[in-house]
C-alpha cells in the first residue's frame, strides 16, 4: 500500500526550478563570480610584488658578489670539497658506531621457520621471563617478611 503511495510521488529534485529560484541562483552564481574575480585580481597583484622584489634582491645579490671581487667558480668548488669531506666523516662515523647492537638475536635458523613457529618461540620466551621476574618477586616478599617476622620476635 505504501509502495503505490510512494510510486505516484514526483521527486522534487526532477521538478524544474521556478523563475524565482533560477534568479536567486542567478544572483548567487554573479556575486560569488564577482568575489572570485576580486580575488583573483588581488592574488596577481601580490604575485607582481613579489616578483618584482624577487628580481631587486637578485640584481642586489649579483652586484654585492661583483663588489666582492671573489670568483664564484672558486667558492663552489670549495663547497663541493667540503661536502665531500663531510660525506666522508658520516661514512667513517658510521663504519665506526655500527655495531652488532642493531642486530638480531633471536633464534638460529629462524628463517628456515614458519612464521608462526618463531613468534610462538618469541612469546614463550617473553612469558618466561615474566614468570621468572614474577618469582623473583615473589621470593624477595617472602624475606621481607621472614626477616620483619625475626625482627618482631627479636624485640619480643
Amino acid at each position: 500500500e505504501t509502495a503505490k503511495k510512494v510510486s505516484s510521488l514526483q521527486r522534487k529534485d526532477d521538478l524544474p526550478f521556478k523563475d524565482v529560484e533560477a534568479a536567486y541562483l542567478g544572483f548567487l552564481d554573479g556575486r560569488t563570480l564577482a568575489l572570485s574575480e576580486a580575488e583573483l585580481e588581488a592574488a596577481e597583484a601580490q604575485l607582481e610584488a613579489a616578483l618584482e622584489a624577487q628580481q631587486q634582491a637578485t640584481a642586489r645579490y649579483e652586484e654585492a658578489w661583483a663588489r666582492s671581487g671573489l670568483d664564484q667558480a672558486a667558492m663552489e668548488e670549495t663547497e663541493k670539497a667540503e661536502f665531500n669531506l663531510s660525506m666522508e666523516e658520516a661514512e667513517h662515523f658510521d663504519a665506526e658506531h655500527s655495531h652488532d647492537k642493531f642486530e638480531s638475536h633471536g633464534t638460529k635458523n629462524a628463517g628456515a621457520l614458519p612464521d608462526k613457529v618463531v613468534s610462538r618461540d618469541r612469546w614463550l620466551a617473553a612469558r618466561n621471563s615474566e614468570e621468572r621476574a614474577r618469582e623473583a618477586q615473589k621470593k624477595q616478599r617472602e624475606v621481607g617478611r621472614s626477616n620483619a617476622r625475626d625482627a618482631k620476635q627479636e624485640a619480643a
